[in-house]
Formats: C-alpha cells, sequence, structure tokens
C-alpha cells in the first residue's frame, strides 16, 4: 500500500488507483469505511462493484482477496448530488498514492446579455474584437462570440425605431465606459502619429536642405 492517510468520511478527494484499477480514478466523496466483512454484509460483490468496470474477472478477485481483506472498502460517490452519480466501492489497497484533498469545484462560464432591438447581427460585429481583445488580456482565454436572437423579432415602423436610436444616441453622450476611451485615446495616439511623420519629414528635408547648403559654399 502506497497511501499515507486514510481518507475522512464526508471529504471530497481526487482518487488514483493501482494500474490494473485505473477506471475508477476520478473525484470522489467518502461516503463510508467499511471493513471487508461488513461490505459483504451489505449483500454486495466486488465483482460487480468494482473488478467487472475494469475487466478484471473472479480469478484476480480471488489473488487479491488477502490484500482486501487487510485492507478495507471505501463507498465512494460523485462529489455532487446529482441523480446520475457515479458510486464505488473501492478497495482502500489499491489507491495508488495519498487521496488529494485539494480539489474544489470549477465552473465553465460564458455570457449572455440582452442588448435590445436591433436590424441584425451585423450591427453588432464592430463590438466582437473589442471583446475578444478584453477577455484575452484578463483571463488569457480566446472567446469566440456568437450573437444571437432572443425573440422572434418586433414589428414596427421606422420612425419608432428611429426614436430607440435616438434614445442609444442621448444615452451614449452621458456614458464614459472603457470601450470608448479606448477608441477615443487610439484616434488620439493615430492623430499623434500622423503629425510625428509630418515633422520628420519636414525635420529630413531640412537637413538636406542644410548639407546641400554647406556643400556649395564648400
Amino acid at each position: 500500500m502506497s497511501y499515507l492517510i486514510t481518507p475522512a468520511v464526508g471529504a471530497v478527494y481526487k482518487f488514483k488507483f493501482a494500474e490494473d484499477y485505473q477506471y475508477w480514478n476520478g473525484v470522489y466523496k467518502v461516503v463510508q469505511i467499511l471493513s471487508y466483512d461488513e461490505y459483504l454484509d451489505n449483500g454486495r460483490t466486488l465483482i460487480d462493484d468494482f473488478y467487472t468496470a475494469c475487466g478484471l474477472d473472479e480469478a484476480r478477485l480471488v489473488a487479491d482477496l488477502p490484500s482486501i481483506r487487510a485492507s478495507s472498502v471505501l463507498k465512494l460517490t460523485a462529489p455532487d448530488d446529482t441523480s446520475d452519480q457515479k458510486e464505488c466501492y473501492a478497495p482502500l489497497c489499491f489507491v495508488n498514492e495519498a487521496p488529494d484533498s485539494n480539489v474544489k469545484k470549477y465552473y465553465k462560464m460564458g455570457m449572455i446579455c440582452t442588448i435590445g432591438v436591433t436590424e441584425g447581427p451585423d450591427d453588432l460585429e464592430f463590438a466582437k474584437q473589442s471583446f475578444v481583445e478584453v477577455i484575452e488580456a484578463s483571463l488569457g482565454v480566446t472567446p469566440d462570440p456568437v450573437f444571437v436572437t432572443l425573440n422572434n423579432g418586433e414589428w414596427m415602423t421606422q420612425d419608432e425605431y428611429n426614436q430607440i436610436l435616438a434614445e442609444r444616441d442621448a444615452s451614449k453622450k452621458k456614458v464614459i465606459n472603457y470601450f470608448s476611451q479606448c477608441k477615443k485615446l487610439e484616434q488620439e495616439v493615430a492623430s499623434l502619429k500622423t503629425k510625428l511623420a509630418a515633422y520628420e519629414k519636414v525635420i529630413i528635408e531640412q537637413h538636406q536642405e542644410l548639407q546641400a547648403t554647406e556643400s556649395d559654399g564648400g
């Protein structure tokens, strides 16, 4: 046995099993720790609960029995209380290393937000690259944003739609956000680059004229 500690009932661990039993590798909550006799008293068999899933037969179980009897049997379940939880009765002697308690639940995240009425997804294409850049810079993840409709469309007159656009324009003037500030700074940088290039051109031309004058005077 290479494990270092006996896991605690009620705790969640990542388990790694010995080579022939790695089918059961995974994260589990420890529900019970039973002696082999207590396990048998529950009317269970390790052939059904442990060995068959690993592709092992009864002969292998018989060969392993001395080690199993000297050890104990863990009742393990999936950490979450779900209807399809994976249940495992695993002999502790086949745990390959100390169960790792440094586990917690992480979530795969997405983002959904209501933007409002537009003429179609093309109206929002301008925001894609800015969104990708913000997420990449903040999280190191490259998202693939997709714009979708959230209803079957709304029928309205052009005047009604223009009123919505006018209200949005009024809101844009009141709001200073990262995107608008960034666009403003980009425009300022572009303007400064243009001016700098013009100044460099003037300086180079004046320098060339000065050299030419000095050459003629020499």
